[in-house]
């Protein structure tokens, strides 16, 4: 694949060398027009207890995950999400959302959906942007999982440029996704749990609760998180659904809530939909070319991750908020 160059990042990107014929703004999921999606959004009065799959308190293993897991023997990276699940139980939550590729509460609504289930498992929309001392950039979009394995062990093996940089954009996460950054990268598991989740606060029996990071180990960590919520404008209810449709077709779980502020003489049929939206950020020095492990030398290389949530086309972001 062909990169262009760029003497600064496109708002826009049609040159078909890229794999991107649409707007890079337009947060589209590849998805295949022949599978039917459901429509249940977790944790809704439709979709009935999410405590199916086991609380917080549950004996572990439930029958129940037998469903979903697979042969972790040719993805090392999930094997060794499993084995630090027993030190870290909330890791376990990480674990069942690999193999079942999406929230594990979505597991009663896809268990029939072989079709379904495949479309997630390699889901894939990256952006891979490389900068060079020269303010230089060249920016690759890929949307198969295969790919974009073969482009990061051809980057491996080469030479890159002293102080070069290379920005990964990650828009939502799947079982493929997760475990080819996290095993060429040597991603700490904790960064992929922490996006994954949605929720603000929790109840007593949710087990894919996550606890807070103790201070004392956020210093050493080489990852952050930008938590937001993000509200969305909707012309009317049925785009407002749509909406609430087209949010259930991510991996990751992140549903537009109704704000629940409408007057109908002023407002109409328009409604504000409210989203918990998360930005994790992840960065790794590469320090084999550099001067030393201590300090920012300007010859080592830089790589750095971006997991964003996706957005919607039947709606829009409020102007001035």
């Amino acid at each position: 694949m062909i990169p262009t160059r760029h003497s600064a990042l496109p708002r826009n990107n049609t040159d078909p060398t890229t794999n991107s014929s649409k707007d890079a703004h337009e947060a589209v999921i590849e998805v295949s027009e022949s599978v039917i999606y459901s429509t249940i959004l977790p944790h809704t009065a439709e979709a009935g207890d999410p405590y199916y799959i086991g609380d917080a308190y549950s004996e572990y293993p439930l029958d129940i995950f037998r469903e979903w897991e697979i042969n972790s023997t040719n993805a090392p990276y999930l094997a060794h999400v499993k084995s630090l699940s027993s030190a870290w139980p909330s890791l376990r939550y990480l674990a069942d959302f690999m193999e079942v590729s999406t929230t594990p509460v979505r597991w009663k609504f896809l268990r029939e959906k072989e079709a379904e289930r495949k479309d997630q498992y390699n889901r894939t929309n990256i952006a891979i942007l490389d900068f060079d001392l020269s303010r230089n950039s060249t920016c690759k979009r890929f949307t198969n999982i295969d790919e974009l394995e073969a482009e990061l062990h051809h980057k491996e093996n080469g030479n890159p440029d002293k102080g070069s940089l290379r920005l990964l954009v990650a828009e939502d996460l799947s079982r493929g996704v997760i475990k080819t950054l996290g095993s060429q990268f040597d991603i700490d598991p904790t960064f992929f749990r922490s996006h994954i989740d949605d929720y603000s606060w929790y109840n007593i029996r949710d087990r894919w609760m996550d606890p807070p990071t103790l201070k004392a180990r956020r210093k050493h960590q080489n990852w952050t998180q930008v938590r937001f919520v993000r509200p969305r404008y909707f012309k009317t209810r049925e785009s407002s659904q749509k909406g609430r449709d087209e949010s259930n077709r991510f991996n990751v779980f992140r549903r537009p809530d109704d704000d629940q502020n409408q007057w109908p003489y002023m407002d109409g049929d328009a409604v504000v939909g409210i989203m918990r939206t998360k930005i994790s950020i992840w960065i790794s020095r590469d320090d084999s070319l550099g001067s030393g492990a201590t300090g920012m030398p300007s010859n080592a290389n830089f790589h750095q991750e971006l997991i964003i949530d996706g957005c919607y086309r039947h709606s829009t972001s409020r102007p001035n908020g």
